[in-house]
């Protein structure tokens, strides 16, 4: 006699685990290349992007200049990673830089995508042959269309009274803009603007608050970003060899010190342990929390590594970050120097995705900042796979909980350096455990009993 035994009343127990994976709808099979060409000669460009985010349309920009110093560059893309055909030279831009007369020529010095989907470009403008001459500070603003922007400053140009070095813009689509000339004070220098280019003098009561350098423990800023409920992080530091201290620090909405936050409003990484230092890459959580992306660089004898520092939202470093993440065994490839510390962006369970540039390198790190395998990262690492050479620039949190990463590649389809776009989806992998219902555990034990009965009836 043969029993069937059927397993009723199951349902299914779904465990979401965090994992990011290749975007392989965006662009052919997860990757766009773009390419530029010089609109005087014809000749392919080699560029480099300076920064990539998505805009209105549901479309992304990707903004950079060419390697010669002679082009900003930008390319508009569909939500698919093709090219947006209805913006400028179908989807590619070039606006050659004026030259200036002189041999010294204009200089790029940051770029940003704005939230209207234009973009500004930061110059120096030489107007004296050296070693006499000054200084031109520029910011250019260019509309969603490419061109000009009229309604910024004059014809879209704004002269400032020092360079910038970065661009931000706050939750209210505010302009930040910060500056560290060395010389002759070591400043900082942070200004607040609208999107006109007029100071807002709510902010400093002119519009900018200046830093002198032992505000911020003895080394100037070199990044900043916004938090929602306006306040403004910033990082810096220095990279030399037992050189002086990561910085981080916080300011109030209206410019001032959060007297609060670490101790007096200033975060040293020496404090934790770290020293050559610089959080050129910071970034902001919607809880508060800042985290910052370093390249450190011990004295003595010990080798440089990757590292970052995590700073809960009431002023404190995690105490579970330790000096150089992951605890005692730092992210970073073998060699000296051992990649280069890019960006950072938060996940959505604790951890954080770490892009190393060297070599278009992304860890996948958890809440404590150890490098962990995930479905789409193995070893707990994710590389492009091109045929060709691939570096990374940066990432950009995408409006769907995705991660947009830029980067440059050369190889096949692109014998110069050109723009490389693709997206990490940040998508649950999705374990199912079945599991057993109190209807199905009343209807599984009947028909054990009723087997066990048989049973015992053959035996009989």
């Amino acid at each position: 006699m043969r029993l069937a035994i059927v397993a009723l009343g199951l349902v299914f127990v779904v465990l979401p685990i965090s994992a990011e994976t290749i975007d392989t709808d965006f662009g052919d099979n997860g990757y766009v290349v773009t390419t530029f060409l010089d609109p005087g000669t014809d000749l392919l460009l080699q560029v480099t992007p300076i920064d990539a985010a998505p805009i209105p349309g549901n479309a992304y920009l990707a903004i950079g200049q060419s390697d010669d110093g002679n082009n900003l560059v930008a390319a508009r893309y569909l939500a698919n990673g093709d090219l947006d055909t209805g913006y400028a030279d179908g989807g590619r831009l070039v606006i050659p830089i004026p030259p200036t007369g002189i041999t010294q020529p204009i200089v790029v010095t940051a770029m940003k995508v704005a939230p209207d989907g234009g973009f500004l470009a930061a110059v120096i403008i030489p107007i004296d042959p050296f070693p006499t001459g000054g200084f031109d500070y520029e910011l250019w603003r260019y509309g969603a269309d490419g061109t000009a922007d009229t309604s910024f400053g004059t014809d879209g140009e704004l002269t400032l009274e020092s360079p910038v070095d970065r661009i931000a813009f706050d939750s209210v689509d505010r302009l930040l803009l910060l500056s560290y000339p060395f010389f002759p004070d070591r400043q900082t220098i942070v200004q607040r603007r609208f999107a006109s280019g007029e100071p807002d003098l709510s902010f400093g009561g002119d519009g900018r608050v200046i830093f002198e350098s032992d505000d911020l423990g003895g080394r100037p800023a070199s990044s900043l970003t916004s938090l929602t409920d306006g306040r403004i992080a910033l990082g810096g530091g220095s990279e030399a060899p037992g050189g002086g201290a990561g910085m981080m620090a916080m300011l109030e909405p209206d410019g001032d010190l959060d007297l609060t936050w670490g101790d007096g409003g200033v975060i040293l990484a020496t404090d934790i342990g770290v020293e050559g230092s610089d959080y050129r890459s910071i970034r902001a959580r919607s809880d508060g929390w800042v985290i910052g992306s370093t390249n450190n660089n011990p004295p003595g004898p010990l080798p440089p590594y990757l590292g970052m520092l995590v700073i809960r939202a009431d002023g404190t470093v995690d105490p579970r970050i330790g000096p150089s993440p992951p605890n005692t065994d730092p992210p970073g490839p073998a060699g000296d120097p051992p990649g280069r510390a890019v960006d950072i962006v938060p996940r959505e369970d604790g951890g954080y995705l770490f892009l190393s540039g060297t070599q278009l390198l992304i860890y996948h790190l958890d809440e404590t900042a150890t490098v962990t395998p995930a479905p789409g990262f193995p070893d707990g690492t994710f590389t492009p796979e091109l045929d060709g050479l691939s570096a990374g620039h940066g990432m950009t949190p995408a409006n769907d909980g995705a991660t947009l990463v830029f980067g440059t590649f050369e190889g096949s389809g692109a014998p110069l350096a050109s723009f490389l776009l693709f997206r990490l989806e940040s998508n649950p992998a999705i374990l199912d455990i079945p599991t057993l219902s109190g209807l199905g555990y009343s209807l599984l034990a009947l028909l054990l009993g009723a087997a066990a009965l048989i049973a015992m009836r053959r035996r009989g």
